[in-house]
């Protein structure tokens, strides 16, 4: 929650105040406003987020062996060889292309397209002309799963598996985000709690310390009885040890939060 400087009561506990400051930013934070900010800003609540951040990865690489895939390849082929035939022909030229698409379906059925082009740009061996021909190719292949993913059984119960460990890691994610708003909570009123403590034991040795001038003065002027001033003095500095243990809990409690 990051650094506490003061923390400024009233009488009633919903108005206290916390100013916390985090980096060059400083928040007047109230009860009212503790839950808001702590979830914004709180480093144990962005923890928790960052922990389960993506709950629903493993249901995401489950679903992408649905997806389509597509493979594209084409080149040339320069062919200046020289045989019987061909001696003297141009260079001859071979250009080929072909697209293979592929898709799984949750029924268990796997399914591939194929389309294959070849043109070829050279001279008949035989009539010794230029020869400029395409050849066109298309394949459809069906595959049907019939034994542990017959018909898509293995698919969904993995697609159904990874699904319910998204839904318990996001209620795994809202418990522990809660957990760290009520550790948060404690220590904001635990704060709140010492910091009026070490105000009411300031105040009382505030009082005596007053008390315990008039009491010198009366002494001076001899109108105290024996032990009066001691007696006051010794009130004294147990209220100001006390303010001291005081003021070390609230600082602790401080550092805590």
């Amino acid at each position: 929650f990051g650094q506490l400087w003061s923390i400024r009561k009233s009488i009633f506990p919903p108005a206290i105040f916390v100013v916390v400051f985090t980096g060059f930013q400083v928040w007047a934070l109230s009860w009212q406003t503790f839950i808001p900010v702590s979830l914004k800003k709180s480093p144990d609540v962005q923890q928790v987020r960052y922990k389960y951040q993506v709950p629903d990865l493993n249901y995401y690489l489950a679903e992408k062996n649905l997806d389509w895939t597509a493979t594209l390849q084409t080149g040339k082929q320069h062919d200046r060889r020289e045989t019987l035939t061909t001696q003297g022909f141009p260079l001859a030229e071979t250009q080929i292309t072909s697209l293979s698409l592929a898709k799984s379906f949750i029924t268990g059925t796997n399914m591939t397209l194929d389309a294959f082009q070849e043109k070829y740009n050279g001279n008949s061996p035989i009539l010794g002309v230029p020869v400029d021909l395409n050849y066109n190719s298309y394949f459809l292949t069906l595959e049907q799963n019939l034994w542990q993913n017959a018909f898509g059984g293995g698919v969904r119960a993995q697609l159904n598996s990874a699904k319910k460990d998204a839904d318990i890691q996001t209620l795994q994610k809202k418990e522990e985000i809660e957990s760290a708003l009520l550790r948060g909570g404690n220590l904001f009123w635990q704060a709140a709690s010492l910091s009026r403590k070490y105000d009411e034991s300031e105040a009382t040795l505030k009082r005596y310390a007053e008390l315990v001038e008039k009491v010198e003065k009366k002494a001076r002027n001899r109108y105290t009885v024996p032990g009066e001033l001691a007696q006051i003095q010794a009130q004294y500095f147990d209220r100001l040890q006390q303010s001291r243990v005081n003021k070390y809990n609230f600082e602790q409690a401080v550092s805590d939060l």
